[in-house]
């Protein structure tokens, strides 16, 4: 157990002390008084000093191996004393004991020895017949594990999991192709029934107008009876003047209501161009932008609607593939063809006028946008 240093210094050796130790027959602790003889930060000297009491050596005789000042400080003082030979040292206490030169080769025999009678030991083990022959029947069978047989299993795995992630990316690639393709089924259906509308529009007013112009006809005078009116009689004139008055009202009248018709033909085209023209806003010559994309682009700050704007107007792609001016780039190989210059002078002026802006500024900004659908596009073709 650890002593209080400072106990340790006022130690007297020949002060006595108690110890508490266990009954014989039971596990009580019962009291007995001792005698503290010898404090040491080593194991020998207790072990040398236990054989001097088993020979019957008296208490005063024993030498102190450690002085009062020292103990207790952190240090322990190394003491020269007279070890006996190696063969006198209990087993356990061999790895603390000093080594010399006999102890190393008396320390070699034993283990010598040791090994040797471990080796005799397990060539004289027999095994039993049966296990035996287990043994060279299991590795003899057909069914047995062979490491060729693994590794060809492993390998048959990685490709069969190779083909799975191909499949799930074609599986991928044709649904998203299925959508656009139900999606373009759907908008085409749609078209194809309003420009059947129009057919069957159309097809009725030409009906309407062949069947106002056919009483024309009906009541339209012939040559002959031109000339036969002439040879007749005053009264016959009268007569023949006032079916020529009919005559020309029954004309009048189909011809109003074929006027009529096209005025509302007129005013139905009229207001389709204008729900058409009122779905797109023009920013200039030759520039239209449907309305709902104007709507959803930022107007906060100049650089982010030109960007979007560009993407409206000319797409991604043609971005990624022209330029502002046709120019070579010192870093690219060949020249890109120009974005075409009616639009772009037409998209300066109207972003110059709306955030009152310099031409040089908003020319950098469509720089760096091209540049950066230009970089995307090298990455997608990357990834694919």
């Amino acid at each position: 157990t650890k002593l209080n240093p400072n106990a340790i210094h006022k130690w007297d050796k020949n002060e006595e002390a108690y110890i508490f130790w266990k009954k014989s027959s039971s596990d009580e602790l019962q009291r007995w008084p001792c005698r503290v003889i010898q404090f040491s930060g080593e194991r020998q000297p207790l072990i040398d000093t236990r054989k001097i009491f088993e020979k019957g050596c008296a208490f005063d005789r024993i030498p102190l191996f450690a002085k009062e000042e020292s103990l207790g400080k952190g240090r322990r003082e190394k003491v020269k004393r007279n070890f006996p030979d190696v063969g006198e040292t209990s087993f356990l206490d061999q790895e603390n004991a000093p080594v010399t030169a006999k102890k190393k080769k008396t320390k070699n025999s034993i283990q010598q020895k040791i090994m040797a009678a471990v080796k005799e030991s397990c060539s004289q083990i027999v095994e039993p017949r049966a296990v035996r022959g287990q043994e060279e029947s299991f590795s003899s069978s057909p069914l047995s594990p062979k490491p060729c047989e693994s590794s060809d299993k492993a390998e048959k795995i990685k490709e069969l999991k190779d083909e799975i992630k191909e499949l799930q990316e074609d599986l991928k690639y044709e649904r998203r192709f299925r959508i656009k393709a139900e999606r373009e089924l759907r908008e085409w259906k749609e078209i194809h029934a309003v420009v059947q509308e129009l057919k069957c529009t159309v097809g009725e007013m030409k009906v309407m107008c062949t069947s106002k112009k056919k009483p024309d006809i009906m009541h339209m005078p012939s040559s002959s009876e031109d000339t036969a009116g002439q040879n007749q009689e005053p009264r016959i004139a009268q007569e023949s003047g006032q079916v020529s008055e009919s005559q020309c009202v029954s004309q009048s009248a189909p011809s109003s209501v074929v006027r009529a018709l096209i005025r509302e033909w007129a005013i139905l085209r009229a207001t389709h161009t204008l729900l058409c023209v009122t779905d797109y806003i023009n920013l200039g010559e030759g520039v239209t932008i449907k309305r709902s994309q104007f709507e959803r682009i930022n107007t906060q700050d100049f650089k982010k609607f030109t960007s979007e704007l560009l993407l409206v107007t000319f797409g991604r792609e043609t971005l990624a593939t022209h330029s502002l001016n046709g120019r070579k780039a010192p870093n690219a190989d060949t020249s890109k063809e120009a974005l075409p210059a009616n639009k772009v002078s037409v998209l300066i002026g109207y972003i110059q006028k709306r955030f009152r802006v310099s031409t040089s500024e908003i020319k950098a900004v469509i720089r760096t946008k091209l540049n950066n659908e230009d970089k995307l596009l090298k990455k997608r073709n990357l990834s694919e």
